[in-house]
């Protein structure tokens, strides 16, 4: 009977290790982008919600970079900024393809002083 109890209480240790172990990473990305306004600042948080892995985007106008909270499992820095790209902006080094950038709104598509 000791010996079934000791055991049930190794499998329980190995199986708890295991799910601490499977533990998600979640890191953070800061991407330079091309975006100058409200609308833009609208565009990049609510277009990274349909990438997976990403959990939070947040522009920051002063500066015109993005912080994006992702699940390290899921996506990476370079897919994030492809995505960013895909929706008309520059991601630090990616340039968005001509028929992106052209589907933004017009104030959009101004250079940042």
């Amino acid at each position: 009977m000791k010996l079934r109890s000791l055991l049930i209480a190794l499998v329980l240790l190995a199986t708890a290790n295991m799910a601490s172990a499977q533990k998600k990473s979640v890191e953070k990305v800061i991407i330079q982008t091309s975006a100058v306004c409200e609308m833009c600042k609208a565009t990049i948080e609510e277009g990274m919600v349909y990438v997976k892995g990403v959990r939070e985007a947040d522009l920051n106008l002063e500066d015109f970079r993005v912080t994006v909270t992702y699940r390290a499992d899921k996506t990476d820095p370079e897919k994030i900024k492809q995505a960013i790209a895909k929706l008309g902006y520059t991601a630090d080094d990616i340039k968005p393809l001509q028929k992106d950038f052209d589907k933004l709104h017009e104030c959009c598509k101004a250079p940042h002083d």
